[in-house]
């Protein structure tokens, strides 16, 4: 059984017939983020965030989570990663995240000091204001990354074939990063849009640390600000979506020349900013 999915039984009704069967659901279970990290010679060690996320892929989550956030630079930064159960003290069933940054690495401690509130439908929380949003943001180079269009028309039918856990129970969002011939190079999913991202940039920065100029990003659903916004956090200069758009996710990629595609289908697709990384 697919880690994301758990079997619950349930009573289903079709044309005046009732019948017990079989369902799948998409598993959501908070994980709790705690940091250690100095404060020159002094250990400073704080409750984070509350995450709610589909377990697995933890270690990923989080490390994605702090890049995106702009808490630490480039996931090097984190000396290791501690995955406990409060219960039990096994990694298997992991409630809490400890992490560990390395000791010549300077934390921003106003940062650290944002009411976060996260849920899986939460992004950008506890940030002051929209100032503070905009802050360590890459600056996309003109040329690089682009895609024939005839390729982003084939990455709807790429994901739902990736989508495992979507397709047993409709309940999860998947995220992949894009390479420059429109092949889905990583992939995660989770009941949160926002941890799928955080889920697939933990993973990519293992690799290598952003900026990821020559990657784009393909979102199973809805695109709103926040999303556009971890995304040029880390440099991705590509974005396309199964789903809408929101208004302040178009302005914002136009006003950073990013490339946002939306409303994508077998045959069609909105092109809303950055119509010159596409080839015709």
């Amino acid at each position: 059984m697919n880690r994301l999915i758990e079997e619950s039984r349930i009573t289903f009704y079709k044309d005046k017939s009732v019948i017990t069967k079989s369902d799948f659901l998409a598993i959501e279970a908070p994980l709790e983020l705690e940091i250690r990290y100095w404060d020159h010679a002094r250990p400073i060690k704080k409750d984070l965030v509350l995450l709610m996320r589909s377990p697995g892929s933890d270690e990923d989550l989080v490390r994605g989570f702090l890049l995106s956030e702009g808490i630490i630079n480039k996931g090097e930064d984190i000396d290791r990663i501690q995955l406990v159960d409060n219960r039990h003290r096994s990694e298997e069933k992991a409630d809490k995240a400890v992490v560990f940054i390395k000791k010549d690495i300077q934390i921003d401690s106003e940062k650290l000091n944002r009411n976060f509130i996260s849920s899986s439908s939460c992004g950008f929380c506890g940030k002051d204001n929209m100032e503070s949003l905009n802050e360590s943001c890459f600056i996309l180079p003109k040329g690089g990354f682009q895609l024939h269009a005839e390729l982003i028309l084939q990455l709807k039918e790429k994901l739902n074939k990736a989508q495992e856990a979507f397709d047993q129970t409709g309940g999860v969002h998947g995220v992949g990063v894009l390479d420059s011939k429109g092949e889905i190079e990583y992939l995660m999913e989770d009941v949160g849009r926002h941890n799928a991202l955080d889920k697939v940039i933990g993973l990519i920065a293992k690799q290598s640390p952003p900026p990821y100029f020559s990657k784009g990003l393909l979102f199973s659903g809805r695109t709103s600000y926040e999303m556009v916004h971890k995304a040029l956090m880390l440099g991705f200069p590509f974005i396309v979506s199964i789903g809408a758009p929101t208004s302040l996710a178009v302005q914002f990629a136009d006003e950073n020349d990013m490339t946002l595609i939306c409303f994508l289908k077998e045959n069609r697709m909105n092109i809303y900013s950055g119509e010159q990384r596409i080839v015709f």
